[in-house]
């Protein structure tokens, strides 16, 4: 839920929210691609070189559902990978919020669980702000408002080398499961909600090379705003 309030912090409790009007309107930029083509780490370099005190970064993975109501093991039988997965609704009330101006508070997942945490992240506006998940492309509300919209592409057997790595080193799970969930739900899901969004992007970057795919975007941004002018 997004919520307001009257003071930030980096982590906070959700009432601690804050209340910001922005001087300009944000930039917002969209990165998509496949589950570990290298998102989070292309949108870092964007910031740093658009300079990270000019940007704000949401990640879609902040807007799973609360399933805490359910056994963990109950959690694991979930399919993650459907767009109804996440709170797209929360989402992009958070984007619109941003975009108008106003910080606001994001949920912290715990991956190791399958829910949210009990604390919230506050993001205040800055002049970018760089949206990345698999299916930021899915939803027209995110890609009618992205000024720029890219997709990262990387072959399927590289992206579930970066996930067995991933997923056993910082998640908690074992190389069994992330074989199961791959071959289950993850790559199917891919293929019939991921994949069609390529269609949507500005920029379609090989996502093996993301310091060029990194210069590409703040270039393509740079003549944007020139042509503006």
């Amino acid at each position: 839920m997004v919520r307001g309030g009257d003071e930030a912090g980096s982590i906070a409790h959700p009432n601690a929210a804050v209340h910001l009007r922005a001087t300009l309107q944000p930039t917002l930029i969209a990165v998509a691609g496949p589950t570990c083509s290298g998102k989070t780490t292309l949108v870092g370099l964007i910031a740093e070189r658009l300079n990270s005190e000019q940007c704000a970064v949401l990640s879609q993975d902040d807007f799973y559902r609360d399933l805490a109501s359910l056994s963990l093991e109950e959690r694991q039988r979930l399919n993650f990978d459907l767009p109804g997965a996440v709170d797209a609704l929360e989402l992009i009330r958070t984007i619109k919020r941003l975009l108008r101006g106003w910080s606001t508070e994001v949920p912290v997942y715990d991956f190791t669980k399958h829910t949210r945490s009990d604390k919230f992240r506050t993001i205040t506006p800055r002049p970018y702000l760089l949206v990345e998940g698999t299916l930021v492309l899915h939803w027209s509300a995110i890609r009618s408002r992205a000024r720029l919209r890219v997709y990262l592409d990387v072959p399927g057997e590289e992206c579930l080398r970066r996930r067995l790595v991933r997923d056993t080193e910082t998640r908690g799970r074992s190389e069994e499961s992330v074989y199961h969930q791959w071959r289950k739900t993850v790559w199917p899901m891919h293929r019939r909600y991921v994949i069609p969004t390529r269609r949507y992007a500005d920029l379609l970057l090989d996502g093996h090379n993301l310091e060029q795919a990194a210069d590409r975007i703040v270039e393509t941004l740079r003549s944007l705003d020139n042509a503006a002018q």
